[in-house]
């Protein structure tokens, strides 16, 4: 008996030595990043290892990482959507770092790619959009090329000023974020379009959906978001260049973009862009008063050192904006008279001069960014420094034309700690600390004016935790953001004291949400959110006129006189909100259905009160109130492959929205939009290749939530006796539009587009155009782009 607990003991020991032993050996690790032909990482590219079924999923940055390998060979598969799949053999005897480059596929012809989702966007709807639709669309804002993808539209301020709207979200319930930082700018205003050149950009992505809790509090609807390609990342010089022109407007476009090596640890980045136009025309007249000019420049230097790099990048937009002269008016019955004409009240002659009413504005940025790839964490260090200058003219007496009626500026800093960990062998988390500070100064020795925005200062801090979890066939994805805001708020009341209110308050979000693969052709994606939020400055204390608009807006704590009024309670905004989206893929069909519903306790929407007389003339009054309201919607996008030069593609999305507390509809819900597109497509003709041609039908429907409506003349009598939120016209029409392309590539560096826009020259007015009160909206334009690439 002795003996056999003996033998016992030692089988034992050695079967527990025999897996020490191996669980020793197989500490081995494979990591690197996944890039395309140009240098850009291609996050959520899959690192599969075929003959032992494990996988890794690339983060934001392009990086993934394999660990506990035991030594042997490997067949490593690499593949990305649109991309050609990429093999690699390997003999695996220590930890590794290895890189990948893949090949795009040369019929990648589509304009929005919707991809899987880059590390901690697992359960989020992400859509992308590509180099293509950004360069051939070079002159438009960065709102209009983002209304290539569903459920994406613009408020918009004429042609140039648009911001852009996701499912009726917009402003301050809609982040920007560039590089890692909050856009620092005053994006409260409907006129006051983002400072963003869309072409300094390698990377542009909306995320539906308020789960991105590492963005910010304001990602309630949404995120947009903007990067580069790593500098670290850049290989060898590449040379960009584009050439855009455009009939409407007679206006051009120059932009060139170069990159390179300096040395083996040294990389550099240099942009400039350069565009300017005369006034707009509308169908059947000139939009006098509406040429644009703009300049954005940049310059960036990288350093890398084994697993760390950093960045230091400047960056600067500057823009000249024409407002509509119909859209200032001396008297209150003109002003009736100017909303129920066909016609402007003020045409004049095509010109390229800039009048007033006007808007200057200046963003500069700074920014300092590093990353340290380590063995169990990646940190990421974010700094920036934001100084954003608007001044707005209007016409006025007394030779102070010249004089700006609005002269602010916004000095932003924002720093960001972000660590991403791997606690378990298949869960990630992210944990990000954050500090916002900004500085509202108002120059009213320079305006002569009360300010439309009072100063204030306002101190940020913020905790985010995110977490994904891959279990058998689904990934799940939650976190939690947590920000505290100390507000001080410099302001006047009636008697033109000055008033210092002050307040400390709680931003909370959460969210959660899944992903799974239902069968090899069907995908599911839903999230869930919640979101607390104290309403923004402006919809507190805006009190003033907005030239670019022609509106006069008053906050929440402003009276019906328009001056400031103490309140005892700030009523915070809470909304739920969810998202899902299934997606069909199989042979020639890809279907993408993304049904969302919201329900916002205390939401803050600005309505129309009243038309008022000033000294500087006669403006239709919007206020802010609270109310209780749900939103509900769909987009829908269908692509067939007829045959291997055919397809056609159908894009749309719907709206409806509700007041609860008040029964009745809501303004500025965008209307249902539908786009279905027919392309021929062609690999090789001569020395032309991946040749394209499209024809495009574009259907702008009635929104489905509509205001009561109140005439200018019935203003007077029947405005104060209605609770409900109204609007001074009815909507706008229906309207199809008809658009035609033609692009290609000659050679191996030259690519050319021709587009028609509006082939018709239909006259329609949009129900989102904020000047939709006073002139149609654009005609037909054909514009001409020619790029350059060299790498």
């Amino acid at each position: 008996m002795p003996h056999y607990k003996e033998f016992l003991w030692a089988c034992l020991y050695l079967c527990l030595h025999a897996w020490s032993s191996k669980a020793q050996d197989c500490m081995l690790r494979l990591d690197g990043r996944v890039i395309d032909t140009n240098g850009k990482p291609l996050p959520a590219a899959t690192v599969y290892i075929l003959n032992s079924k494990q996988g890794s999923i690339t983060s934001s940055d392009g990086y993934y990482r394999l660990e506990k390998l035991c030594p042997g060979q490997y067949v490593i598969e690499i593949s990305f959507t649109g991309y050609s799949t990429l093999y690699d053999t390997l003999q695996l005897t220590s930890s590794m770092h290895r890189n990948y480059r893949l090949s795009e596929l040369p019929l990648d012809v589509g304009k929005v790619v919707i991809e899987s989702k880059p590390f901690l966007y697992e359960s989020v709807v992400v859509e992308t959009l590509n180099d293509k639709a950004q360069w051939r669309q070079a002159s438009k804002p960065l709102s209009r090329m983002l209304e290539e993808i569903e459920g994406v539209s613009s408020l918009s301020t004429g042609a140039e000023i648009a911001q852009p709207m996701l499912h009726g979200f917009w402003g301050n319930r809609l982040a920007l974020n560039v590089e890692g930082s909050p856009l620092g700018s005053q994006r409260w205003g409907a006129e006051h379009a983002p400072e963003i050149d869309p072409l300094a950009y390698d990377r542009i992505e909306v995320i539906k959906g308020a789960q991105a809790v590492l963005l910010g509090s304001d990602a309630i609807g949404g995120a947009v978001v903007v990067k580069q390609s790593p500098l670290s990342d850049i290989d060898s010089l590449q040379i960009r260049c584009i050439l855009n022109t455009y009939s409407n407007g007679m206006g051009a476009l120059v932009h060139q973009k170069t990159s390179g090596r300096l040395s083996e640890n040294f990389t550099f980045r240099i942009y400039t862009t350069a565009t300017s136009s005369g006034d707009r025309q509308a169908a059947r007249y000139v939009l006098s008063n509406t040429g644009h000019r703009r300049l954005s420049a940049g310059t960036g230097l990288g350093y890398r050192y084994r697993r760390w790099d950093a960045n230091v990048q400047y960056d600067f937009f500057g823009a000249e904006n024409g407002i509509l002269r119909a859209a200032h008016i001396g008297n209150l019955d003109d002003l009736a008279r100017a909303m129920e004409r066909h016609q402007p009240w003020y045409v004049a002659p095509f010109s390229y001069d800039i009048a007033n009413p006007k808007q200057k504005i200046a963003h500069h940025s700074w920014r300092l960014q590093s990353h340290r790839h380590g063995e169990h964490a990646d940190w990421y260090f974010v700094y920036s420094l934001q100084n954003n200058t608007r001044k707005e003219y209007d016409i006025r007496r007394g030779g102070r034309s010249n004089m700006p009626a609005v002269w602010m500026r916004l000095l932003q800093q924002h720093l960001s700690v972000q660590g991403n960990f791997h606690f378990l062998r298949q869960m990630e988390s992210s944990l990000a600390a954050e500090g916002l500070w900004q500085d509202n100064l108002n120059r009213t020795e320079q305006t002569n004016t009360r300010p439309i925005l009072p100063d204030y200062r306002r101190q940020q801090l913020s905790l985010a935790w995110a977490n994904t979890l891959p279990l058998n066939r689904m990934e799940w994805n939650w976190g939690l953001r947590l920000d505290y805001n100390h507000v001080q708020v410099w302001t006047f009341d009636y008697k033109q004291q000055l008033n210092t209110p002050e307040f400390r308050k709680f931003n909370g979000q959460f969210n959660m949400g899944m992903h799974t693969h239902l069968s090899d052709a069907w995908e599911w994606t839903s999230s869930l959110a919640w979101n607390y939020r104290l309403p923004a400055i402006n919809e507190l204390y805006s009190q003033g006129l907005h030239h670019g608009s022609g509106w006069i807006e008053e906050g929440l704590l402003v009276d019906n006189t328009g001056y400031y009024t103490p309140k005892s309670k700030l009523r915070f905004e809470q909304t739920y909100r969810w998202v899902n989206q299934w997606v069909y893929s199989k042979k020639q069909h890809r279907l993408s259905l993304t049904p969302h519903v919201s329900y916002i306790q205390n939401y803050v929407n600005l309505e129309a009160a009243d038309l008022r007389l000033t000294i500087r003339g006669a403006f239709p009054v919007f206020r802010y109130r609270q109310t209780d309201v749900l939103w509900a919607g769909s987009d829908l996008s269908w692509e067939w492959q007829l045959s291997p030069s055919l397809k056609t593609t159908h894009k749309g999305s719907v709206l409806w929205a509700y007041d609860i507390k008040r029964d009745a509809g809501l303004n500025q819900v965008p209307p249902p939009v539908y786009r279905g597109a027919i392309v021929w497509q062609k690999a090789k003709w001569g020395k032309l290749s991946d040749i394209q041609l499209e024809f495009t039908s574009e259907y702008n429907g009635i929104a489905l939530s509509l205001p009561h409506v109140i005439a200018p003349t019935q203003v007077e009598s029947q405005a104060s006796d209605t609770d409900r939120a109204w609007d001074f016209m009815p909507p706008p029409a229906d309207y199809w539009l008809f658009h035609w392309r033609m692009e290609g590539n000659y050679g191996t560096h030259w690519r050319f587009s021709v587009e028609v826009e509006n082939i018709l020259n239909r006259a329609y007015r949009s129900y989102l155009n904020r000047w939709r009160y006073f002139a149609d909206d654009l005609g037909r334009n054909v514009s001409l782009s020619v790029q350059y690439m060299f790498h």
